[in-house]
């Protein structure tokens, strides 16, 4: 049957009720992960009974599903990928697997529950006896949802017993900006708990007192209420403070974020999560390449006359998420703008930082322009629509200013 044929099954069971409810689970309003993200109202036992009929249509059926702006077509697409893998050789398998990595590049494979059902079979499973870099080039990436391939695929290592790589993978993402990337995290650490729990206490010992508190939740929840409780008890949370401004007296421009993250902070470098496009955006703005070695990302953003600071100067923090910032003390930007004076914008890195500048300075005498965030917790928007946006915008006010 062709895409449309099953596309008109998915219409023939959807449910106005559904609809809304879907939408709302999968968090598709203005802002969050999903945005955007439409639905027939179909729920996944349907679904799969539907992919069970049409096991043996063709991989262009499957690819037109993924194709598709209805989440439970792709979703369908997905259930038949993970049928026919099941079903096929050690050739047919890897195509499988190089049509799904494609899908997943090109922003197909674009919610949690999209990867939860497909990765552990079509990248997990193919990898068992396999060099498993791919991995590793996934939780580099700057998308969400290939980040959450990564470590949701070593489910299926894991419950062969298999848990090197799940572990590496967890202690590699475990301070990711985003919270489902903290609970895919305790749920693998969970799952290796289950197959060898001293080797999840070792690990625990190491990383309880930094790592966020829903992936340590998640981690613990097998262990009895006292053993949780000692956990929890874990010393976390300290005082954390911004860096220094970057800035020359002859910056035109502004960048503003909102904090730190944790990977920075450790590093004492802005932007150092290698998953966000900072870098990477900036350095296609500004003509520079952004592989450089830090002193010379930071040159070259004076040089283009670019200026670059967080609104928030202290704040307590679990994890890197903004939306657990506490405590918040601003930096000092009324004493910037008066060491350059040729500042003519201030672009803000996000909501957040949007958010913290109009709070803390509601009168803020230049203008100010809110642009996409460069985090992988942005996973709405890909790269290439994010650096579109910050180009529009930054060369939209540089018109008005002229």
């Amino acid at each position: 049957m062709t895409a449309n044929g099953i596309l008109a099954e998915l219409r023939a069971v959807a449910s106005d009720e559904k609809r809304t409810v879907l939408a709302r689970f999968l968090k598709t309003g203005p802002g969050e992960y999903g945005e955007g993200d439409k639905f027939l109202g179909v729920m996944v036992p349907q679904i799969r009974a539907i992919a069970k009929n049409h096991a043996g249509d063709s991989t262009a059926t499957e690819d037109a599903l993924l194709a598709s702006p209805w989440h439970e077509a792709r979703e369908c697409g997905l259930y038949l990928m993970c049928n026919r893998f099941l079903r096929a050789n050690e050739p047919g398998r890897a195509a499988i697997h190089a049509r799904y990595l494609a899908a997943a590049a090109a922003g197909r494979v674009n919610n949690w529950d999209l990867v939860d059902l497909s990765a552990p079979t079509l990248v997990g499973q193919f990898l068992v006896d396999k060099p498993r870099e791919i991995l590793y080039d996934l939780a580099d990436r700057p998308s969400l949802w290939e980040n959450r391939i990564a470590i949701v695929a070593t489910l299926h290592l894991v419950r062969r017993g298999d848990l090197d790589d799940a572990f590496r993978l967890t202690a590699k993402l475990l301070h990711h900006p985003h919270d489902l990337m903290h609970k895919a995290v305790g749920w693998v650490l969970r799952e290796c708990g289950k197959r060898n729990v001293d080797r999840l206490r070792a690990f625990l010992r190491e990383h309880a007192g930094s790592m966020p508190r829903t992936a340590l939740r998640y981690a613990i929840e097998r262990f009895d209420a006292d053993e949780r409780k000692r956990w929890l008890a874990t010393p976390t949370a300290p005082l954390l403070k911004s860096f220094p401004p970057v800035a020359r007296a002859d910056a035109e421009l502004l960048i503003l974020g909102s904090m730190p993250g944790e990977e920075s902070i450790r590093k004492m470098q802005y932007y150092a999560f290698p998953q966000n496009a900072f870098w990477r955006i900036t350095g296609a703005l500004f003509g520079f390449e952004p592989a450089l070695p830090y002193p010379k990302r930071l040159a070259a953003l004076k040089k283009a006359h670019v200026a670059l600071w967080d609104v928030v100067g202290t704040c307590r923090r679990e994890g890197s998420l903004d939306s657990s910032i506490k405590d918040a003390v601003p930096n000092d930007l009324p004493a910037l703008l008066a060491r350059c004076p040729r500042l003519k914008l201030v672009a803000c890195n996000g909501g957040a930082s949007y958010a913290s500048l109009r709070r803390f300075f509601p009168d803020f005498p230049l203008p100010v322009v809110r642009l996409p965030s460069t985090s992988p917790a942005a996973a709405r928007l890909s790269f290439e629509r994010k650096l579109d946006q910050w180009r529009d915008a930054l060369s939209e006010n540089q018109r008005k200013r002229k």
